[in-house]
C-alpha cells in the first residue's frame, strides 16, 4: 500500500446491531475495492497523547537541526507510510521530557503553549506502530511512538514486532543522528 485513508464514525445514539451491520457493510465494500480496514487507537488521532494514563507513548528527542531534517527520509525508508498531519498538545508532552526548556513552541496571548502540527507515520506492513514527528521553532524534533493496542491486543507476536520495529528505528536514527532517549 502507498496511501492511508482514515474513516471516522461519530455515533450519537445507535444500537449495537446497527453499528455492527454498518461496520460489516463497510468491510465488504472495502474488500470489493481491494482496501484493508483496520481499527486504530484513539491516541493515534487525538491531540492528547495521554488518553490512557497506563499506556503512555515513547518519546525520543533529536536536538541537532540538520539531523532532525533527515528523520522523514529515515521513516519512509523503514516502510513507514505518511498518515497525515496531526495536532498535538505540547504542554503535557513536554512534562515527560527532561530539559524541556530547550524547546521553543508557540504560545498564545496568555503565555500558554499552543498545540503544534506534526507529521505522523504508520508502519506499513503491520499497522502496529504510529510515529508522530513533532518539530519546534528551532528545528529540533521529538519522535513520539504510539503502539496500536487495538490491533495487537491479542497478538503477542504483533506487540513484539512493533517493539522490534521501534527499537530498529531508534538504532538507525542513533547511528545517523545524535538523539536522546527519554526514560
Amino acid at each position: 500500500p502507498s496511501r492511508c485513508y482514515r474513516i471516522l464514525f461519530n455515533w450519537l445514539v445507535a444500537s449495537t446491531n446497527k453499528v455492527e451491520k454498518e461496520v460489516q457493510l463497510l468491510q465488504r465494500r472495502c474488500t470489493q475495492y481491494g482496501l484493508h480496514l483496520e481499527t486504530i487507537p484513539q491516541t493515534a488521532i487525538s491531540r492528547s497523547l495521554f488518553l490512557n494514563p497506563f499506556r503512555s507513548p515513547t518519546f525520543y528527542v533529536v536536538k541537532d537541526v540538520e539531523k532532525a531534517q533527515r528523520l522523514d527520509a529515515i521513516l519512509l525508508g523503514r516502510k513507514f507510510l505518511d498518515d497525515g498531519i496531526h495536532m498535538t498538545n505540547t504542554t503535557e508532552m513536554l512534562e515527560c521530557i527532561p530539559n524541556r526548556t530547550e524547546f521553543s513552541f508557540l504560545r498564545d496571548r496568555r503565555g500558554r503553549l499552543r498545540p503544534v502540527a506534526g507529521r505522523q507515520y504508520v508502519h506499513r506492513p503491520s499497522l502496529s506502530l504510529f510515529v508522530r514527528l513533532i518539530r519546534d521553532e528551532k528545528g529540533s524534533a521529538i519522535l513520539v511512538g504510539i503502539y496500536n493496542r487495538k490491533l495487537v491486543k491479542n497478538q503477542n507476536s504483533a506487540v513484539e514486532d512493533a517493539r522490534i520495529e521501534l527499537t530498529g528505528l531508534i538504532k538507525e536514527i542513533e547511528s545517523t543522528v545524535m538523539c536522546t532517549k527519554v526514560p
